[in-house]
């Protein structure tokens, strides 16, 4: 997203987070074009925002402040197979057939 900001002397402008303004689930940029990322953190969910403000060539800011609030929902992970070798230990019982056996007393 890119926000939307206009200099009436048509002097190049620049945009700036508000120092302090992040907060919330993620890590925040805004280049001075003023594309902004939010990066979730690992496993997050909940929200996020920031403030920017926009900075003219004379390095007079704007008094207006944005803000922007992003909900971050958590998806779970896909499944993930290892590799596992597993040993089996088993006994072999064998049965013996007996013919012809006496038994005295």
């Amino acid at each position: 997203m890119v926000p939307f900001a206009v200099e009436h002397n048509d002097e190049a402008i620049t945009f700036r987070l508000v120092d302090g303004s992040v907060s919330g689930v993620c890590a925040c940029s805004l280049s001075p074009s003023g594309i902004f990322e939010c990066v979730p953190f690992a496993d997050a969910s909940g929200a996020c925002r920031f403030q920017w403000n926009v900075v003219d060539a004379r390095g007079a800011s704007s008094l207006a402040i944005g803000l922007v609030n992003v909900n971050v929902v958590a998806v779970p992970d896909a499944p993930v197979c290892k590799d596992v070798t597993y040993e089996v230990t088993y006994a072999i019982k064998h049965h013996v057939a007996l013919e012809n056996v006496s038994a005295s007393m």
